[in-house]
């Protein structure tokens, strides 16, 4: 395809932030990482692909509103009490970066696009740790959804652990 990037420059890019911040004396922040195709398998997989925009948004908003408040919303949109469980409980996976992989791998969801999304997240973490980033910098955050349609593949946010209300970086991939 024209104009796509290579899936190497999702871990190169987040090389270059991190080079930068810590030229700059920050050695405190994260950069925070996700995949769309993994959240829109999702929601493909419980049957509310037509609402996948609308519940990007939603939860993109979880660490500014609170799990509360993005269940009413989801609520407010008519996504089930079955569906938003099954959501939140995906939002919810805790661990290592490596645990949330094996995590998401062992929800035997099938679903094409899901499957996708977990591989190129693989990827991405795997080559953003040969690109020199340490963990403690490095976040499998399933939470980091952009809200915005154009955001198709690898999706990260970089913050300052000191000042978290500075996002610096987002970075898009199209399919």
């Amino acid at each position: 395809m024209t104009g796509e990037l290579d899936l190497i420059n999702d871990a190169e890019l987040p090389s270059v932030i991190y080079m930068i911040f810590t030229k700059l004396g920050f050695s405190k922040f994260t950069i925070r990482i996700n995949n769309r195709k993994i959240l829109n398998g999702l929601f493909q997989s419980i049957g509310q692909e037509g609402q996948s925009v609308e519940i990007l948004r939603i939860i993109d908003k979880i660490d500014k509103i609170g799990k509360e408040a993005v269940i009413e919303e989801l609520e407010k949109i008519n996504v089930e009490k079955n569906q938003i469980n099954k959501i939140i409980e995906f939002l919810e996976i805790e661990g290592t970066n490596d645990e949330k992989l094996e995590k998401l791998k062992e929800l035997n969801i099938e679903n094409e696009m899901f499957n996708k999304g977990l591989e190129e997240l693989q990827f991405v973490v795997k080559n953003m740790r040969l690109f020199g980033i340490p963990e403690k910098n490095i976040k499998v955050d399933l939470s980091i959804a952009r809200g915005l349609d154009y955001y198709t593949g690898t999706v990260y946010e970089t913050f300052l652990d000191d000042y978290r209300e500075l996002r610096k970086c987002m970075f898009r991939r199209k399919i």
